[in-house]
């Protein structure tokens, strides 16, 4: 069966024929409101002192920031390696924020509803943005379907509020 939409990541978009660019994502260190209760954040470096939640890449060249790339662009020591927590999925990483288990570099994409929600806090505004965009692949004869004209019109426009919020 053919695919219908992909939505990909930085180079990886080019290897299809027909494609446009989403968003460029953002990254921001985010924990619990609780965890921020118990720990005392009052500058920059005081984050990258708290446990640091970690988030392995498969492919570390299609990576979002990292901890180092955020620490170094606001003038901090890079924390030191390895991380309290590590994990290979996202999502798995910002639960474990919101655990209170210490700070993420979360997606803005991913954790916009936990910080509107009060389930993460964000500290300082402090975001790096992602160098590459998302992107939304589709086969060219789907858009004989004007359920997929229609649905690549939502997911467009969706993407563009998501964006719109940060």
């Amino acid at each position: 069966s053919m695919v219908d939409f992909r939505i990909s990541y930085g180079v990886a978009r080019h290897k299809y024929a027909h494609f446009t660019d989403m968003f460029h994502d953002w990254v921001v260190p985010a924990c619990s409101p609780a965890y921020m209760r118990r720990v005392e954040i009052n500058e920059l470096a005081d984050i990258v002192a708290q446990p640091l939640i970690g988030i392995e890449w498969e492919n570390p060249q299609q990576s979002p920031p990292s901890w180092s790339e955020w620490a170094r662009q606001y003038g901090l020591n890079e924390p030191s390696l390895p991380f309290d927590l590590s994990f290979s999925l996202s999502s798995a990483a910002i639960d474990a924020a919101r655990n209170e288990s210490g700070f993420v570099l979360g997606q803005w994409s991913m954790i916009a509803g936990d910080v509107a929600g009060k389930r993460l806090s964000v500290p300082f505004d402090c975001p790096i943005r992602f160098s590459e965009p998302y992107a939304l692949a589709w086969n060219a004869s789907s858009l004989n379907r004007p359920q997929c004209r229609e649905f690549r019109t939502y997911l467009l426009s969706a993407a563009r509020q998501t964006m719109n919020t940060v």
